[in-house]
């Protein structure tokens, strides 16, 4: 997927291709945690009782990986995963458009599929998922215990990261299925609305949903920058630990970053493009304290 995600190849089947695949996982996946499951309700309810749970929403380039990362490799007794379903990335447009989808699947599937799929020995499970960022309501009507962050990222960072990529391009397999619902102020635009317009409508999109239903927010620019501001804007707020010098091994070695980047640093973009962010994203950035 790298190899055709950097390439200037465009496989015009691919797309369907993918998209029949991930509803023949989806199906396919939905009977087997059926059927591992069957009978252990009481059994489940128990082991989701007993532990600690913790769920991070972001959108997607939003710092999730290099976070999972650490916390996966330093955190003892948990099992702490990214995407951990591919699932999540068939349901999320669905999601988008529905409340109710979404929290069929975080009840009637993705509850179990945690069960099923975690290691029973654990004291602590974690998800830092940007692909349930549209579940995070369900999350939390279902896991009324877990502790839930928002991680957000400075939209010009996150935008830029995105445009070097598949993702809403005609190489995105389920670029095709995103779109603003009825009730969104671009629905009507978003035919008419280039690439760079629709990556910085989901930026704000994404994270406005999130942080009207997810209170706890944690800057990525602190989680990467400033140690006591990580430790005590997340690390305290989960109750775990991690020291200094451990921090600033990760720090000093990102990963996940992207390999060649097909728009110039934010710094040197024209007044347009800063324009049209601050027109879709202006709103949003001032949440989080983000200015030009």
């Amino acid at each position: 997927m790298d190899r055709y995600r950097w390439s200037s190849l465009y496989l015009p089947g691919f797309n369907t291709a993918a998209r029949m695949g991930l509803r023949m996982k989806a199906m396919k996946d939905r009977q087997i945690v059926a059927r591992a499951c069957q009978g252990k309700e009481q059994e489940i309810d128990r082991w989701f009782d007993e532990r600690k749970l913790f769920f991070g929403f972001s959108s997607i380039r939003g710092g999730t990986v290099f976070l999972t990362n650490m916390l996966k490799q330093e955190v003892p007794d948990s099992h702490i995963e990214h995407e951990a379903s591919v699932i999540d990335y068939w349901e999320l447009p669905k999601a988008r458009l529905s409340e109710e989808d979404a929290l069929a699947y975080i009840q009637g599937f993705r509850r179990n599929e945690i069960y099923y799929r975690a290691p029973h020995d654990v004291a602590i499970y974690g998800e830092i998922n940007p692909f349930l960022r549209r579940h995070c309501k369900a999350v939390k009507a279902v896991f009324p215990n877990a502790k839930l962050f928002h991680l957000v990222r400075d939209p010009r960072d996150v935008v830029r990261s995105i445009m070097s990529r598949e993702i809403l391009s005609k190489k995105d397999p389920m670029g095709k299925l995103i779109k603003p619902p009825p009730w969104d102020p671009y629905h009507e635009q978003w035919d008419s609305m280039s690439r760079f317009e629709r990556v910085c409508w989901e930026w704000q999109d994404d994270n406005r949903y999130i942080r009207e239903h997810v209170s706890h927010v944690v800057k990525f620019e602190d989680v990467t920058g400033d140690y006591e501001a990580f430790r005590f804007g997340l690390l305290d707020y989960l109750g775990i630990s991690l020291s200094e010098e451990k921090w600033r091994d990760y720090v000093s070695e990102p990963r996940n970053v992207s390999r060649k980047n097909r728009l110039e640093h934010w710094t040197e973009w024209p007044a347009e493009k800063i324009e049209i962010l601050m027109r879709i994203c202006g709103s949003e950035m001032s949440e989080y304290g983000y200015q030009v």
